[in-house]
């Protein structure tokens, strides 16, 4: 009888450990897939970047269509469903003027920063 039990209890246990190997088996395999699939993201994101930054210094079609050759890739026409517009209005910087409160407001108005200045990498 004790040795039922025992021969049970050991069938148990390493059913349990199965279950146990075979959740962590599929946790790397998602974990895997994931960063794969982030990856894959940066390097179009990276890709979306340069034709962007090609699209807006190349100045004619011809150069823009030879650029695009001489790359080996394949692109397509994207579907209206598949693009987002984002209609959003620019919002100013604080003034200096706000910021200060001293007596120097007069230097404040020559100097003040109304806009941010934006950088861009670019990676070729």
């Amino acid at each position: 009888m004790k040795l039922v039990k025992f021969i049970h209890a050991v069938v148990v246990v390493v059913l349990v450990l199965l279950v146990y190997v075979r959740q962590r088996v599929e946790l790397l395999k998602v974990g895997y897939e994931v960063r794969s699939k982030e990856v894959a993201y940066l390097d179009l994101l990276d890709q979306n970047r340069i034709l962007d930054y090609n699209v807006n210094t190349l100045s004619s079609p011809s150069k823009l269509e030879r650029f695009l050759k001489a790359t080996n890739k394949k692109y397509r026409i994207a579907s209206r469903r598949e693009i987002l517009q984002l209609n959003r209005e620019p919002q100013e910087a604080p003034s200096v003027r706000a910021l200060d409160s001293s007596g120097k407001r007069a230097l404040a108005g020559l100097l003040s920063l109304k806009a941010q200045a934006e950088a861009t990498m670019v990676n070729k």
